[in-house]
């Protein structure tokens, strides 16, 4: 995997200059499991031709490299990867905790499919404001009285404002909703280890258990042949003092 060498900025910048999405992997500690599968995911040769076009770079969270991410782009799940729109700064995709090379390379195809409609939504922006502009200048014409041509501007300006408006709390309500479930699915993920790092501990304490018992049993037995030999040491020694006092 071919990392960008450079702060995020100059990352971001690269990305323009390219045209091309902006890719960060935030991973957690080395030997955490699963920054350890998602970075092995990231060097399947697959996952490494879907990502060529992009500039990517890799943060450690923590760091002050993911510090400055993070205060543009909340970071929620450790390990993630977010894909950017370079020239607008929007977040295409975001995908983390439990990452298969499968759903990553869906959060691929998923990010340059919308990266199109970003694009065709900002450069349909100036038209959709010169046909505004075309409109209220044909109601200033039709209109003499220059109050009411006032009110039908400020009516036209206030409408755009809640479109605008309205469609600004819809995206925010899809990236919160999008962000509750990464944080459900990592919640899952940490509950099923919980679970498995008991029964790894049940486990244990049994074979512990076990080889308790199995030494107490092993001294046990020692015990109880060292006490057999002993005995019959001292009828041997009986034995022999009594031989001797007949002799004598």
């Amino acid at each position: 995997m071919e990392w960008f060498n450079g702060g995020v900025g100059e990352a971001i910048a690269a990305a323009k200059a390219k045209k091309a999405i902006f890719a960060v992997f935030v991973k957690g500690k080395s030997d955490e499991e699963t920054t350890i599968k998602l970075t092995e995911i990231l060097e399947d040769s697959e996952v490494v031709s879907a990502l060529s076009s992009m500039v990517c770079i890799s943060v450690e969270n923590g760091t002050n490299t993911c510090l400055q991410f993070s205060s543009i782009y909340p970071v929620i799940l450790v390990p993630s990867v977010y894909f950017i729109d370079s020239s607008t700064g929007v977040d295409l995709e975001i995908t983390g905790g439990i990452v298969t090379k499968e759903s990553l390379m869906a959060s691929i195809n998923k990010a340059n499919d919308k990266v199109g409609e970003v694009a065709d939504i900002v450069q349909a922006a100036p038209v959709a404001s010169a046909e505004e502009t075309v409109t209220v200048s044909e109601t200033s014409a039709k209109t003499t009285d220059s109050s009411t041509s006032q009110a039908a501007e400020e009516s036209t300006v206030e409408e755009v404002s809640n479109n605008t408006s309205g469609e600004q709390p819809k995206a925010l309500e899809e990236r919160v909703e999008r962000a509750k479930l990464l944080m459900a699915q990592r919640q899952a993920e940490r509950e099923a280890q919980e679970k498995e790092k008991e029964k790894d501990k049940e486990k244990e304490r049994r074979e512990v258990g076990k080889a308790l018992l199995e030494r107490k049993r092993t001294q046990e037995e020692q015990d109880l042949k060292e006490a057999a030999m002993a005995r019959r040491k001292d009828k041997d020694e009986e034995k022999k003092a009594k031989e001797a006092v007949k002799a004598a």
